[in-house]
């Protein structure tokens, strides 16, 4: 039987993950830790794979990152990632930004830089990025969903808690 390990910063996220696992029955095989990818992320045993979702756009040292996740892989293991598209084909992003820009919005002067939030934008820099740490034959390819929000008060919260930098800027 599979085991699953989760690593987050939020642990109510992780709580609801242990909730499921309970009521799924996967009591013992569901272990979870609170922690950020970059710096809490425990050595792990060889996985057949290893899922990171739109989390690795945040990283700073993203070549460590990667290369850390590519060493938790067994031998023919699969590493899958996900990160944002660019703005003009993610229109949420797009129309907060541009909003921003329209208001001509500036983030306060002691937050400090972060990444560049779409840095994974572009397929060819983003499979460039995982061949440089060793991952062989990087496939990227886009994924197309949609977010329905009940009203613009949900979704006015959900990005004033979507991340640091945007809940600054806002």
């Amino acid at each position: 039987p599979a085991t699953v390990s989760g690593l987050d910063s939020s642990d109510e996220l992780l709580a609801r993950v242990r909730r499921r696992a309970a009521a799924e029955g996967l009591d013992g095989r569901v272990v979870t830790v609170v922690g950020d990818l970059e710096h809490d992320l425990p050595p792990l045993d060889p996985a057949d794979l290893v899922w990171v979702s739109m989390v690795v756009h945040h990283v700073e040292d993203t070549a460590a990152t990667l290369r850390r996740l590519g060493d938790a892989l067994r031998p023919g293991g699969r590493l899958a990632l996900t990160a944002w598209a660019d703005p003009s084909q993610h229109r949420l992003a797009g129309v907060f930004l541009d909003a921003v820009a329209e208001a001509r919005a500036t983030p306060p002067v002691d937050l400090p830089p972060g990444p560049d939030f779409f840095r994974f934008s572009d397929d060819e820099a983003f499979a460039a990025a995982l061949r440089q740490q060793g991952l062989a034959r990087p496939a990227v390819s886009p994924i197309t969903f949609v977010l329905r929000f009940a009203s613009a008060d949900e979704l006015w919260n959900v990005m004033l808690g979507a991340t640091v930098r945007v809940s600054a800027l806002i």
